[in-house]
């Protein structure tokens, strides 16, 4: 059963998936109002051409997505990966009727650097594998090492990312981030278990 609720005169449907109900139209957004009854309607943001849904100073959702998952057609599930397409090029038009599902395409790069969005942050990712964030140097992370019995093992590449206005840390895998950033040759939609190798075994 969907469920529905009007949050200022508009019709919305519940995602479950953020915990929030959205408009079909993707201007309304909001939550239940636990102390005063009724609901509360959340602040939609614009950030680098996309809109989300803040739900509070850790927590963002994509409204594209709980758009699409509330009033538009699923997702097929065939195997391919899909994302999803605003029908006219604008980003921040989240209107059902512009979104689509869209096989992804992968892209490579000739570009030197690429900009990116990390957990919040904005990184510069090189073609010779090396990141950057607001000009310097990230450290790289590949081992691990227990002093009390003397061990060091070795574990994926990786750096240590903070959220805005968060202590902790996440864990982005740096084979990923050249892959999103398109140095990776190669297209895994055609493997059913693709695994990025390294062809000096470094």
């Amino acid at each position: 059963m969907i469920k529905t609720a009007e949050i200022n005169g508009t019709l919305c449907r519940y995602y479950f998936a953020g915990k929030v109900y959205v408009s079909k139209d993707g201007t309304v957004a909001g939550v239940p109002n636990n102390r005063w009854g009724g609901y509360r309607q959340l602040n939609i943001i614009d950030d680098r051409g996309r809109k989300f849904i803040k739900v509070n100073k850790n927590k963002s959702i994509r409204l594209d997505l709980a758009v699409m998952r509330c009033f538009g057609s699923p997702m097929p599930v065939d195997g391919k990966r899909y994302m999803i397409n605003h029908k006219d090029g604008d980003g921040l038009n989240c209107d059902v009727n512009n979104l689509e599902w869209a096989i992804h395409h992968y892209e490579h790069t000739a570009e030197d650097s690429i900009v990116l969005n990390c957990c919040g942050n904005r990184i510069t990712a090189f073609k010779d594998g090396h990141i950057e964030m607001d000009g310097k140097t990230m450290m790289v992370h590949d081992s691990l090492y227990d002093p009390d019995i003397e061990l060091e093992v070795c574990i994926d590449p990786h750096i240590a990312v903070s959220r805005p206005r968060s202590i902790y840390h996440e864990r982005v895998d740096i084979d990923k981030i050249m892959n999103v950033a398109g140095y990776i040759q190669g297209d895994d939609m055609i493997l059913s278990c693709p695994q990025i190798l390294h062809i000096d075994n470094d």
